[in-house]
């Protein structure tokens, strides 16, 4: 059984669950209810975590997706401006990045939600196909 990565953007809900049944209602609306569709439809649960300071939500949430941890913890990226936009982090700000891309990565883990703007939701993650 595989798994595909899904990036879905909701606006206009206030509250994060309400987004959240919104994107999962609109991808079974597209893929089906049969299950193993790839997507946000596949998740049940849902982890929110907010941006650190010195990260917009949209960055945050391009440095979860995006980073690799090799097996000393090590993060890489595939753009050296990413690269450097981590390294500058503070530590508490890596650690956040660390512990959301581990949620991320694991398609049998919850969704991941992060707040971007007011009102406005990314979830983001990988769901078995």
């Amino acid at each position: 059984m595989g798994a595909a990565e899904f990036c879905v953007r909701i606006e206009g809900e206030a509250d994060v669950t309400s987004a959240f049944h919104r994107a999962r209602d609109d991808a079974m609306h597209e893929s089906g209810h049969g299950g193993y569709t790839g997507t946000i439809a596949e998740k049940h649960d849902l982890a929110v975590h907010r941006a650190p300071d010195g990260l917009t939500g949209d960055d945050f949430a391009s440095l979860v997706a995006l980073v690799e941890f090799d097996e000393e913890g090590v993060a890489r990226f595939w753009k050296d401006e990413l690269q450097e936009q981590y390294d500058a982090l503070s530590d508490s700000a890596k650690h956040a990045v660390k512990k959301a891309n581990r949620i991320h990565e694991d398609k049998f883990a919850p969704a991941l939600g992060i707040e971007v703007e007011p009102k406005v939701w990314v979830f983001i993650g990988w769901a078995s196909m």
